[in-house]
């Protein structure tokens, strides 16, 4: 037993050029990140609410986080080159430390507006960190196990975050909420600092690896070219604006469902927590389901299923049962993300030269789905006001999505003289 796991251990140290701890210290450090996130994201619109704005307004404040987010997009594409990803880590950690800061001490809407800065910048940071520590320490034939890896980190990380959220909620003070929300990001601060990862002075020459991600400033060519992408790709896009928007709805709505359900009050850090936990068990499903339908008719016919059980999910108010019927949800719609990834890597193998518009297309529409899923999720609180409106909800993304089964192309091909052609 022991020789197989020492064999284990060995054939993991070997996918990477750096050590294992750092390895190790490094992935806490995500861990500590996306902890320290998902409690924020839970207490956000439970803050807000009690300040005094309406549903509705929080919608738009917590929204505007995706504006800055996209604003930012383009201002680190331009002006940030190559940097590491502990620098990146560091910065990160960091500009955390603000955000409960805005929060919490002066609940008026000038700091909340600068705390949806703050957390738009710092998840761009996280991000572009996460992509180069897969980039520069994992070896190329293993970086989609080192990506996944990050994730399940990440995942487990949002996991605990749900489900300490409510106490860290329920504290006295703001001032005992604060120092336990800062606690997380030092914690991380401390385990960065325990890796021997050394930063090295770097070229600031980009190079062609991350020319596709960080785009030149774009003119009428470039803008027609992602006109023609967006042609091709529209039907995939729409599938993931919707799996997005969905999720936003659920984020924003879920650390308030008390508001709307009495019967489910105090347990949105429960019910996000059972919704991440599906999702860990999805990966290996949505391989599998791939291989068998093709991964664009998969990812359709999981937001079908998804939606059917949104639309049951709203008339459940036994508690039992909305977690049943959550994890079941989840687990569908967690099926579809894997499965809308590895279309679009084929269109990165297949074209030549229009990688950056093809992962241009796939951001915009994330970014469209994140500013306008808390946005909705105020007008169908503020109208609807009771678990129905994830029936409402479930109802419109089922006939988009037996609207996109209907329409999607069995292939689209990518290679740029056939994009460029029609």
């Amino acid at each position: 037993m022991l020789a197989l796991l020492s064999e284990k251990i060995e054939d993991f140290r070997l996918q990477y050029y750096t050590q294992l701890r750092n390895v190790i210290y490094i992935l806490i450090t995500l861990f500590f990140i996306s902890l320290f996130d998902s409690v924020m994201t839970f207490l956000t619109p439970v803050v807000m609410t009690d300040s005094g704005l309406t549903e509705f307004q929080m919608s738009l404040v917590y929204a505007s986080s995706s504006v800055f987010g996209l604003v930012f997009d383009f201002i680190l594409a331009r002006y940030l080159h190559t940097t590491h990803y502990k620098r990146l880590l560091t910065y990160t950690l960091l500009i955390t430390l603000l955000f409960p800061v805005t929060m919490l001490l002066k609940q008026t809407l000038f700091f909340f507006l600068i705390g949806m800065l703050v957390w738009g910048l710092y998840c761009n940071l996280w991000g572009f960190a996460r992509d180069d520590f897969v980039a520069r320490e994992s070896k190329m034939a293993f970086h989609a196990a080192s990506m996944s890896l990050l994730f399940i980190f990440s995942d487990v990380g949002s996991i605990v975050g749900t489900l300490i959220a409510e106490p860290i909620s329920l504290l006295s003070s703001n001032n005992q909420q604060l120092l336990t929300l800062l606690a997380i990001p030092f914690l991380g601060l401390i385990t960065l600092n325990l890796s021997s990862v050394k930063i090295r002075k770097e070229s600031m020459t980009k190079p062609e690896s991350e020319k596709v991600i960080h785009q030149e400033k774009p003119n009428q060519r470039e803008l027609w070219y992602l006109l023609k992408v967006t042609q091709k790709l529209w039907p995939l896009m729409l599938l993931g604006i919707l799996a997005i928007t969905v999720e936003a709805i659920i984020w924003t709505v879920t650390p308030i469902i008390g508001n709307i359900s009495s019967e489910l009050e105090g347990l949105g850090g429960v019910i996000l927590a059972t919704s991440l936990t599906a999702s860990l068990i999805s990966f290996p499903i949505s391989i599998t389901l791939s291989q068998k339908f093709g991964k664009k008719r998969t990812a359709t016919y999981a937001l079908v299923a998804g939606s059917l059980m949104l639309i049951v999910q709203g008339f459940v108010s036994d508690p039992t049962t909305y977690l049943l019927i959550t994890f079941i949800n989840s687990a569908m719609f967690s099926v579809l993300y894997p499965a809308i990834g590895a279309a679009y890597a084929d269109y990165l193998r297949e074209s030549k030269s229009l990688d950056n518009k093809i992962l241009s297309v796939k951001d915009m529409g994330t970014n469209f789905a994140y500013i306008t899923g808390p946005l909705i999720a105020g007008i169908l609180l503020t109208t609807i006001d009771s678990t129905k409106l994830f029936s409402v909800l479930g109802a419109f993304t089922l006939i988009i999505g037996l609207f996109v089964l209907a329409v999607m192309p069995k292939k689209i091909d990518f290679h740029d003289k056939r994009v460029l052609a029609d």
